[in-house]
């Protein structure tokens, strides 16, 4: 399927073009654009991001902070979101990989002594700022061996024409067809049929459902206060 294709599928889906039909040259960049700012926004949307991007890079002793963007200290397209953030000590062997704690942006704000320094770093603070981002590393590590690794949940990019393949995991050409005919109904002037409404709200649900990750359950520790120091059993109550 190209970006074409798709356009002609959503407007079929509306009625703005019969079975066979082609779209006018400016039927077809209405439908392009339409479609450019309708993955844009999903960018913003973690649950409509399928894809993990890992990239390593060198930590410098006594460095606190690195760009993360294009031409920054980490090269990549400047994420919204900073899923894990690991370090590998290389001169340990077999070599030793740590996953560091995230900070929240009141954590990193509540710091006693920034400046404080260890031979390893234990959290990471990502400052989404723009066009580059800026990721803390806490404390400040001084060791000489550590190379650093980021995964960043990486967007749908935007089609850069209408002649683009479109190649997405399933459910994404359902999601991007169905919806793109609810964004091109106002521009067109038409009723959206209710079956549509309906397909775009359920496969937009069905791709968040598949990009949801599992992970650890956590707990305040201080809601343990006032049992006692008994400790609970979830498989006997």
């Amino acid at each position: 399927m190209t970006v074409t294709d798709l356009i002609i599928a959503s407007l079929t889906d509306i009625g703005v073009l019969a079975e066979g039909e082609v779209p006018t040259a400016a039927q077809a960049q209405l439908g392009f654009d339409k479609l450019n700012r309708m993955v844009d926004r999903m960018a913003a949307d973690r649950l409509t991001i399928y894809t993990l991007q890992g990239t390593a890079f060198t930590i410098v002793p006594n460095q606190p902070s690195y760009t993360v963007g294009p031409t920054g200290n980490v090269n990549v397209v400047r994420p919204m979101f900073m899923e894990y953030v690991s370090f590998t000590d290389t001169a340990t062997t077999p070599n030793v990989t740590y996953i560091l704690d995230p900070y929240t942006d009141d954590e990193a704000a509540s710091v006693a002594v920034p400046s404080l320094t260890s031979t390893y770093p234990r959290y990471f603070w990502w400052q989404p700022t723009y066009p580059i981002g800026k990721l803390w590393l806490y404390p400040i590590p001084t060791s000489t061996t550590l190379i650093g690794a980021i995964s960043v949940p990486t967007a749908v990019p935007q089609f850069a024409a209408l002649t683009t393949t479109v190649a997405l995991p399933p459910g994404y050409a359902s999601m991007l067809v169905s919806n793109l005919a609810v964004h091109l109904s106002g521009p067109f002037g038409v009723q959206v049929p209710p079956s549509v409404v309906l397909e775009a709200q359920e496969s937009m649900a069905l791709v968040k459902r598949s990009n949801q990750t599992l992970q650890d359950l956590s707990f305040e520790p201080m809601a343990l206060i006032g049992n006692g120091g008994n400790q609970y059993d979830i498989r006997v109550g």
